[in-house]
C-alpha cells in the first residue's frame, strides 16, 4: 500500500486512510489538490476513494 498524500489526510482526517467495516485492510487516499471534491478514484486511481464510492454506490 503506497502512503497518503497531504490532500488525503485532509480528505480522511486524520491519518489518511478509509477503512469501512468490512475491509481487512486500509486504503490509503493518495488524491492530490487536482482531484474532484468528491472523488470516485476513477480517473486518479485513489483506492480509498474507489472504495468509498463502490461502497457507497452498492447501498444505492
Amino acid at each position: 500500500m503506497n502512503g497518503p498524500t497531504d490532500e488525503g489526510k485532509k480528505r480522511y482526517p486524520p491519518n489518511g486512510l478509509y477503512q469501512a467495516k468490512y475491509m481487512t485492510q486500509p486504503h490509503a487516499c493518495t488524491c492530490t489538490a487536482e482531484c474532484t471534491d468528491p472523488c470516485d478514484g476513477e480517473d486518479c486511481g485513489c483506492s480509498a476513494c474507489l472504495a468509498l464510492h463502490d461502497g457507497v454506490a452498492s447501498i444505492d
